[in-house]
């Protein structure tokens, strides 16, 4: 078994790309959080320090960020 040693790096000229899209990250972000009724015990919620937006908790499963190469 073998591990690949060398890692692919971005050079200098990347930096501007990648604030442009943190810059764009951050605009598209709402100005207020819903911090509504989660549906979690008390119990929880007394532990709770986080806003936790009643959307985040969604039961619908998450679609994958990355399709595994088959």
């Amino acid at each position: 078994m073998a591990y690949p040693r060398q890692r692919s790096r971005a050079g200098e000229d990347a930096f501007p790309g990648y604030l442009r899209q943190a810059r764009a990250l951050l605009a598209g972000l709402p100005s207020q959080l819903d911090d509504g009724n989660t549906g979690l015990s008390p119990e929880f919620e007394a532990l709770r320090w986080f806003p936790l937006p009643p959307g985040c908790l969604s039961q619908e499963p998450a679609e994958p960020a990355v399709t595994p190469a088959g």
